[in-house]
């Protein structure tokens, strides 16, 4: 048996439940697909999966934040682009 602490959930677009946990003894972070989408096609997503998680130091932050922004902007516009947003 492992204890585990909560660091976080989140709902993805597909409707999938997310959760961040870390493992107390090994210091790990892991993140799980709690409960799977109604919509959901990722082959990824399935309950109690584990998705790999990224490792980023200190240093890279201002990077994946950067890549997150670019990333959102990108999906955003193809949304506005197909007429999925208003």
């Amino acid at each position: 048996m492992c204890i585990v602490r909560l660091l976080g959930y989140t709902t993805l677009s597909c409707g999938c439940l997310i959760v961040r946990y870390r493992d107390k003894a090994t210091d790990e972070e892991s993140i799980y697909v709690e409960a799977k989408g109604t919509r959901c096609f990722n082959p990824d997503h399935h309950r109690n999966g584990q998705l790999p998680t990224v490792r980023l130091e200190r240093q890279d932050e201002g990077a994946a934040r950067r890549l997150i922004y670019q990333t959102c902007s990108a999906l955003l516009a193809h949304l506005q682009q197909a007429g999925d947003l208003g």
